[in-house]
């Protein structure tokens, strides 16, 4: 299993005047997102030459927000949900682990934000530090690196699976309007072994996060049951017994429909150009031509649950 990311970054333009040198980056991934930023914010700065001066970063992230558990990104409510959990006292053994790494996030970020916000990152750094930090400023403290040795696509893929669920489970939720405190079972097909064994070593942070009682794996597609969610990679439904709204589900199956076909014209148009198959690097190419085929198999999931709802 691999996870497609993307990233853009428009080449410096440089205002010889006053030195000023501007990027516009764009990182789009679901897995570890600040080693892509500070690698390209490395990158940046190597090609700007900038060894001295100030570097500012304007961030917008989908979790930017005050108020996470209303405005946030559901995939990032998800990660912010298994690293909480994981500091339970039920987890004694894993909550040292778990608040270690987030830590260890957090500093890192600090010293990635410190260009921009000096004043309250100073105060912020020295107060993880207790009072006490390695270094009387945090301005002294060396740049965060990145490490490509960091990142694990395996690891991440597998991440983004769980979330898929998670985050689905919680939607069919909301269409239904099941009680937010009320736990409901729901069933999983997935046909690739791997993944049915990925979702089973994770069901107690699906059940705790999607708030679901129970998972039961059955061995045939669900795409044409009524309300069931149906991925590339599985299909899952919950068990609720309430009236689904069936203009209001064709509305929604007919508009991810439209979504899938518009993401395979933009593969076809992208997989037929011979100028960017000549540029792009194979793994991206197959990459690609991959999730085409997982789109084809989506598109008919679809249109088979829209023909199931006459």
């Amino acid at each position: 299993m691999t996870l497609s990311r993307s990233i853009t970054r428009t080449a410096p333009s440089t205002v010889a005047a006053t030195s000023i040198v501007t990027s516009q980056l764009a990182v789009q991934t679901r897995g570890m997102g600040f080693v892509d930023l500070t690698d390209e914010v490395e990158k940046f700065l190597q090609e700007a030459k900038a060894k001295e001066g100030a570097l500012t970063l304007f961030i917008r992230h989908p979790s930017a927000s005050l108020t996470i558990q209303e405005n946030a990104d559901p995939s990032v409510l998800v990660d912010l949900g298994t690293a909480l959990s994981r500091l339970a006292p039920e987890n004694g053994a894993a909550a040292g682990i778990a608040c270690g790494n987030l830590v260890s996030l957090f500093e890192a970020s600090l010293r990635l934000l410190h260009p921009v916000m000096p004043f309250i990152t100073e105060e912020i750094w020295h107060a993880v530090y207790d009072g006490n930090p390695p270094l009387k400023s945090i301005a002294l403290a060396a740049y965060p690196q990145a490490d490509e040795k960091q990142v694990d696509l395996a690891a991440e893929t597998s991440m983004a699976i769980v979330q898929d669920l998670i985050v689905a489970v919680r939607n069919l939720r909301a269409e239904l309007k099941v009680e937010q405190k009320q736990k409901v079972p729901i069933q999983i097909y997935a046909p690739d072994a791997e993944i049915k064994s990925l979702l089973g070593q994770n069901q107690s942070a699906i059940e705790r996060l999607a708030g679901v009682e129970g998972v039961t794996f059955v061995e045939s597609s669900l795409a044409k049951v009524a309300g069931a969610r149906s991925t590339a990679r599985f299909d899952v439904h919950v068990v609720y017994e309430k009236k689904i709204d069936v203009a209001a589900e064709r509305a929604r199956l007919t508009k991810e429909l439209e979504q899938v076909e518009k993401e395979m014209a933009n593969g076809q148009r992208q997989l037929g150009n011979e100028q960017f198959l000549a540029k792009a690097p194979a793994k991206v190419a197959d990459g690609m031509r991959k999730r085409l085929t997982e789109l084809e198999g989506l598109r008919e999931k679809i249109r088979n649950s829209l023909e199931q709802l006459g």
